[in-house]
């Protein structure tokens, strides 16, 4: 039986693929379904564009002309797979900019930094990065207000989830738990905080914009995560930072 099997090369190759297969991790089985099946976008993309390259981190559906999108669940067909937690597959100095909306808040503080070091290296001197991540900041010191937004977004987001069945008033508690507890965040930052790994990856001139604001063409309106929550909310809770290399 054995030998029938040896026989018929396309079986026996199933047959060992099977075998190396078992085992595997989901995440590592994800990671070489779409290592395999977005393999050409990445050297594609290098061989279009030669002067000016932008690679938009954890783009989810987000493609856009002149731009490398990556992501670890590739959702649409265009982007690549790439995880940012791992060296990039990428020649160092290579990228004039970076871009990543609400990605990094969902690897470890330690990813993170390791993220943001890979960033630097891959990118020319003077080129630029922004990052757009929910801030600690902003919902301490807005939840204090108790305004027309901090009523909504405690009415449409945060005790729908926290306590749907409880009779619970706006308290500071309730949102930061909310927003470490859900949506697989891992680390949520802080403008000093995020700062500081800027700073420590050896970033420089790091300034804080509104969510598609920027003094760079390049970098204006890169954000989406709007069409998701609305611009009231994401102007709530996300901080956008840019630095340059």
């Amino acid at each position: 039986m054995l030998q029938k099997i040896r026989n018929n090369k396309k079986i026996f190759n199933l047959v060992w693929a099977i075998r190396g297969l078992w085992g595997m991790t989901p995440e590592k089985k994800n990671e070489l379904f779409f290592q395999k099946k977005t393999k050409n976008i990445i050297p594609n993309y290098l061989n279009q564009y030669k002067q000016i390259r932008k690679l938009n981190i954890g783009a989810q559906i987000h493609i856009q002309e002149g731009w490398l999108s990556v992501d670890i669940w590739p959702a649409k067909d265009g982007i690549a797979y790439m995880d940012a937690t791992k060296q990039f597959p990428l020649e160092k100095e290579s990228f004039d900019y970076i871009f990543s909306e609400h990605m990094i808040e969902h690897i470890p503080l330690q990813d993170g930094f390791f993220m943001l070091k890979e960033c630097h290296r891959i990118l020319k001197s003077g080129g630029k990065i922004r990052i757009a991540t929910p801030c600690m900041d902003y919902l301490i010191e807005k939840v204090n207000n108790k305004d027309d937004i901090t009523q909504k977004y405690f009415k449409k987001l945060v005790k729908p989830i926290m306590a749907p069945n409880i009779n619970i008033s706006i308290d500071r508690t309730y949102f930061i738990n909310y927003l470490t507890y859900n949506y697989n965040h891992k680390f949520i930052y802080s403008k000093d905080s995020l700062t500081d790994l800027l700073t420590d990856a050896g970033f420089k001139n790091i300034k804080v914009y509104q969510p598609g604001q920027s003094d760079d063409d390049n970098l204006k309106n890169m954000e989406i995560h709007h069409q998701y929550v609305g611009e009231e909310i994401n102007n709530f809770e996300t901080i956008v930072v840019e630095a340059e290399k």
